[in-house]
């Protein structure tokens, strides 16, 4: 088995997609424990491990079907040792404070109210603030992460003042911002983040990230940038592969 291909994800409900994979390749943490938030089926803590052989990662996942599917993805991957599955709520971990040396997190992206609800209960907790909020995920990751640790998100652009504030509110000062846009020259629907536990003042704004190329459009099957594909090399084998490479939690 070959990361990101074949992993188990429930036949119906959430899916992973893009997001997950970005906020993946986006990390760069240092220490040898990691918690991942809202885990899902474990991609993104396991593409921290494909990366980091030294590294051990907690997944705190709070529906049981994810639960399952994140430990048998652990196992087939052959990383059954370093990736604890914890189902738990993200408002009431079990965890002592700052007991892991990094956090990664995909919080829920809409408000209840906002854009398209799903029938399904799995992808509407996935992608609504039905339960745990933005705020929810940030307090936790607070929490969770040792003085100096660095935490990472993945967000949507429309909400990036809400993110920002809440980090600060929560002593995450950002350090480092990357816009993700569909093609250059169009508006940014998801921004990755850094933000460093206590940290001081400093915010690297990047260079949008363009998934794809301006030429890329029309009916035919959309691939990858260059510059996507270096950011991540998961994507290198293009989007018709299948749910990884849609758009998120849209």
């Amino acid at each position: 088995m070959t990361f990101p291909r074949g992993l188990l994800q429930p036949a119906a409900g959430y899916r992973f997609s893009l997001d997950a994979l970005l906020l993946a390749a986006f990390a760069r943490p240092r220490g040898r424990v990691g918690l991942d938030l809202g885990a899902g089926c474990g991609v993104v803590g396991l593409g921290v491990l494909v990366r980091a052989p030294h590294v051990r990662m907690l997944a705190v996942e709070q529906d049981a079907e994810l639960c399952a599917c994140a430990a048998a993805n652990a196992a087939r991957l052959g990383a059954a040792q370093r990736l604890h599955v914890l189902r738990a709520d993200v408002r009431r971990l079990p965890l002592a404070p700052e007991s892991v040396d990094f956090v990664l997190g995909n919080p829920p992206y809409r408000c209840p109210g906002t854009g398209k609800v799903s029938p399904h209960p799995m992808r509407r907790a996935a992608r609504f603030e039905s339960g745990a909020t933005l705020a929810d995920f940030l307090r936790a990751a607070s929490w969770s992460v040792r003085n100096r640790g660095g935490c990472w998100f993945v967000f949507l652009a429309e909400r990036l003042d809400e993110l920002l504030a809440g980090c600060l509110r929560e002593r995450l000062r950002p350090k480092e911002l990357v816009p993700v846009v569909s093609r250059p020259g169009t508006p940014a629907r998801l921004v990755l983040l850094r933000a460093v536990k206590n940290g001081g003042p400093g915010l690297t704004v990047h260079a949008p990230l363009a998934l794809h190329s301006a030429s890329c459009c029309g009916p035919t099957p959309q691939r990858f940038s260059a510059s996507a594909r270096q950011f991540c090399p998961w994507l290198e084998d293009g989007p018709e592969d299948g749910p990884i490479c849609s758009s998120g939690q849209e």
